[in-house]
């Protein structure tokens, strides 16, 4: 580790070391700085990352939505309280008998949009946690949520995060690589980063959580990302959401930052959709083909 990487890493250190314990932040259990190399403890993901883990339900078609309706069988409710749903092959072959056709699973383990509204909520609350304490992440996004046992998400990798001073406002003095899809335009243009920077971020993650782990701005080279941020073209909310997430989303991408929302504000948001018993991302109409995924 060279004397930069070490002093990037002390930085990320004594930041984390700073933040009070949150449900949604990622634990720090200890360090080891006396010699190389030097080390952070942290608690265990036992489940990996949130982008990961939105890929592979996508991959299996692991959500409620598809897994009840895309094949005209409906679940099977098991003696223990969890779902039977249909196989993906065969669910329409006659020479398969009637059990096989379906494969158990917890009602906990299927993807629905209930649980992507608690994802975001959780993110939200971890967020304003930070927001509180005058942090800003400055890298939201799914590869960096954490996910734990009965869907707890965290919010981890803090190398980027940074303190803002007394206008609320950090402003960026060091090259380096960036996170432009996820970036508002006061950040990639301007080097300024505050909450509201951050409120245009989780906006980008909401994207990523309705999509299930796409890449922002499907199939365009960042260079041509830039240029869409820079002439005020918004991402496009996909179809199989609805209104009202819509609207979260794009008013995260308000051009001026005091015009977006506060984690507070998204927080009661969340909490009012979650009371309301309503599918508001119908998982089951979200066109495959039209959403990509980049390696990072």
């Amino acid at each position: 580790m060279n004397e930069e990487a070490k002093t990037d890493f002390l930085a990320e250190l004594a930041l984390m070391k700073s933040i009070p314990p949150h449900v949604n932040i990622i634990t720090l259990h200890g360090s080891c700085t006396a010699h190389d190399p030097y080390l952070m403890v942290l608690e265990f993901a036992s489940h990996g990352d949130l982008k990961k883990f939105l890929q592979d339900q996508r991959m299996e078609r692991n959500y409620a939505n598809a897994a009840f309706s895309s094949y005209g069988v409906r679940p099977k409710v098991t003696e223990e309280g969890g779902y039977c749903v249909p196989q993906l092959l065969g669910v329409d072959n006659p020479a398969i008998s009637e059990p096989e056709r379906y494969v158990a699973m917890e009602k906990s383990e299927l993807l629905t949009s209930r649980t992507l509204l608690s994802f975001a909520l959780q993110i939200c609350r971890g967020l304003e946690h930070l927001a509180n304490n005058k942090i800003v992440h400055r890298d939201v996004a799914a590869r960096n949520i954490l996910l734990y046992d009965r869907n707890v998400v965290k919010i981890s990798d803090f190398g980027l995060a940074r303190r803002v001073g007394q206008a609320d406002v950090y402003e960026r003095t060091r090259k380096g690589l960036l996170p432009v899809r996820w970036m508002s335009p006061e950040s990639l243009f301007y080097n300024q980063y505050s909450q509201m920077s951050d409120v245009w971020s989780f906006g980008v993650f909401m994207w990523e959580l309705v999509t299930l782990g796409s890449t922002p701005y499907p199939g365009l080279h960042t260079d041509k990302v830039l240029d869409k941020i820079k002439d005020g073209e918004l991402l496009t909310c996909p179809p199989h959401t609805s209104d009202v997430i819509n609207d979260i989303m794009t008013s995260c991408w308000k051009n001026f930052p005091n015009e977006r929302p506060t984690f507070a504000q998204l927080c009661a948001r969340f909490e009012k959709l979650l009371e309301a018993q309503v599918e508001y991302v119908d998982l089951d109409q979200m066109e495959d083909h039209e959403y990509s995924v980049l390696d990072d």
